[in-house]
């Protein structure tokens, strides 16, 4: 499958998301040093976070709470805390990724 590197994620219903919408969610969780958000489906979208420490489920639950208002009910947002993202094969960092076709 081809991986599509957009600054942006499908929502259901034809929307789209800009990568800034969902930065503007993630940029209050304390020591939070990197993120990559993965669009596998329409309906589910997986958030890898690089912090300072472990945050408790406590910390993310509200980040996983405002995707999926911003992002509509049926999506499933998992939360995986990682201690390094790996830059894509250009050697960029991408902080979204989309693994699904453009709808249309």
């Amino acid at each position: 499958f081809l991986e599509i590197l957009f600054d942006f994620t499908f929502v259901p219903g034809g929307r789209v998301m800009h990568h800034t919408g969902i930065s503007n969610v993630l940029k209050d969780l304390p020591g939070l040093m990197n993120y990559r958000v993965v669009q596998e489906r329409i309906d589910l979208i997986r958030v890898q976070l690089v912090a300072a420490q472990t945050l408790p489920g406590e910390a993310t639950e509200p980040v996983r709470r405002a995707l999926r208002e911003q992002l509509g009910a049926q999506v499933r947002v998992e939360i995986e805390q990682t201690g390094d993202i790996a830059p894509d094969a250009s050697g960029k960092h991408r902080y979204i990724v989309n693994r699904i076709p453009e709808p249309g």
